[in-house]
């Protein structure tokens, strides 16, 4: 309804919205035919587990213990084009139930069917006990591709595809990404590949080297100048320094590198990344009977609203507000402190305010 409302006794004409109707046809008779597909490539294991027939698209759930590899899929897509081209004729007939599974239709598990039952056949290709809408001859579903394969339970696969003037929207649009990535590569299609592998391989080369820069800027350059912040702590020194720009990786390279430098000492390093903070503690061997990194961290993440935990020569933490570093670092001082004194810090320390 578009306008006014019904009422009892109102006459109404019902028509068929052929457009939508021809598509749904194209699209259940072509899931008649992947059916077969999987089974003949995959599998007399290949059971439907459910299924949508929709205008746009099909999907097709079905029972198979692993993913479905490109290579079968395009056999698989190869193998229902063949069924296409062939234009074979679409059968139908009500048969006697026992009849119909005696010769092969393949019924869903699970349903009840009555005395008899409506067979939809493709000669020679698919034969399945079904009440909905087909095709008169397989040429009518036009182009078929597959646009998804994925796992939605433990031991089921989905196959998600479309036909007809739906396919080639689909594939329009893929090779419109093809040709706008080949230009903004500005190489022949041919080499497109090995190009997106090569400027893949240099940006992962480019990130290890601009990580190791930072890292060394970090540090102070490859001589001295790295723990010019170090204080001393009863017998110990201490670092305590936010750092920007690292990836939780180089974080911890450093905060080893610096405890290194120390000649006995503790290094707590906390960074800020996308809105989250990321918090290392790195102590020498010849502190760790008194000080333990772990205790440390349980110590000062609830600052920055994290948790974590770790050895006693390191651990990490991360949490979920940057705006408390400061406040952690200027709190960690105290609680290195205490623990190198021997008094046992306090939970959860309270940020300075």
């Amino acid at each position: 309804m578009t306008e006014g409302c019904l009422r009892t006794g109102s006459r109404v004409t019902a028509t068929v919205d052929q457009t939508r109707r021809d598509a749904i046809r194209r699209n259940h008779t072509a899931t008649h035919l992947l059916h077969a597909a999987l089974r003949e490539r995959l599998g007399a294991h290949v059971k439907q587990a459910g299924s949508l027939v929709a205008p746009d698209r099909l999907r097709f759930d079905f029972a198979h213990g692993s993913p479905v590899s490109q290579t079968a899929l395009d056999e698989i897509e190869r193998d229902v084009t063949a069924a296409v081209l062939a234009n074979g004729s679409v059968e139908t007939q009500v048969r006697p139930t026992q009849d119909a599974i005696d010769a092969g239709a393949m019924a869903l598990f699970g349903e009840k069917y009555g005395e008899s039952v409506r067979v939809v056949s493709v000669p020679g290709v698919s034969m399945e006990l079904c009440g909905g809408t087909h095709c008169r001859a397989t040429g009518d579903i036009g182009p078929f591709t597959i646009t998804q394969e994925s796992g939605v339970a433990s031991g089921v696969r989905r196959i998600e595809a479309v036909t007809g003037h739906t396919a080639v929207d689909y594939l329009q649009g893929r090779r419109a990404v093809v040709h706008a990535v080949i230009g903004a590569l500005g190489v022949p299609e041919s080499q497109a590949v090995e190009t997106v592998d090569r400027l893949h391989t240099d940006a992962k080369r480019l990130a290890r080297e601009l990580e190791q820069l930072k890292l060394q800027t970090a540090l102070g350059g490859t001589t001295g100048g790295a723990t010019d912040d170090a204080v001393e702590i009863g017998d110990a020194q201490f670092v305590a320094r936010r750092v920007a720009g690292l990836e939780k990786g180089s974080l911890r390279g450093l905060a080893d590198s610096l405890r290194d430098r120390l000649s006995r000492g503790v290094v707590v390093l906390a960074s800020e990344s996308d809105g989250k903070v990321s918090l290392v503690v790195s102590v020498s061997q010849d502190l760790v009977g008194r000080v333990h990194a772990g205790q440390i961290v349980k110590t000062l993440a609830p600052i920055i609203g994290g948790g974590g935990g770790g050895r006693a020569d390191f651990a990490q933490a991360g949490g979920r507000q940057p705006e408390k570093i400061d406040a952690l670092l200027a709190s960690s001082r105290t609680v290195v402190g205490d623990m190198l004194a021997g008094k046992q810090p306090a939970t959860g320390v309270t940020a300075p305010a």
